[in-house]
């Protein structure tokens, strides 16, 4: 019996930003109905209202939500994502280090017999690493070097 195993731990953590979008558009009748593809064209898509939201999974003052209507709306949208491509761009090149641990997460971290990553006990050839999220600098767990 083959057993299905997940090996790709660095996707286990969740993305720090998503942006999830929505474009709302008119139908409008075509005149000239004539093409070359062999189709007949029945009705444009005419774009009229653009709605987005920004999630943010570290912090959920960065999340936002922002919609537009008007006839500009998908140059408005570009113009957005060009802006979010900025702050998430200034998040990704910026390291936090992680805090100090407390008392509590000291004493987990050195009785800590399995990864939290990938969820493998650690053998006595193994070197314990403090796994921290690089955006808040928040401890999250010992886990193996590299993982």
């Amino acid at each position: 019996m083959k057993k299905m195993k997940f090996k790709n731990y660095k996707y286990k953590e969740p993305v720090p930003f998503t942006v999830y979008a929505d474009i709302e558009c008119m139908l409008k009748p075509i005149a000239d109905k004539s093409n070359s593809l062999n189709t007949t064209l029945y009705q444009r898509h005419v774009p009229h209202t653009v709605a987005y939201y920004l999630q943010c999974n570290f912090d959920d003052s960065i999340s936002k939500f922002r919609p537009y209507r008007g006839k500009d709306c998908v140059e408005w949208f570009m113009n957005q994502l060009k802006e979010l491509a900025q702050v998430v761009e200034f998040y990704l090149k910026r390291i936090v280090p992680m805090e100090s641990l407390n008392f509590k997460q000291r004493n987990e971290f050195y009785s800590a017999k399995i990864c939290h990553v990938c969820e493998k006990p650690f053998t006595p050839q193994d070197a314990k690493h403090r796994d921290h999220c690089h955006f808040t600098g928040k401890y999250r767990g010992a886990a193996h070097q590299g993982v």
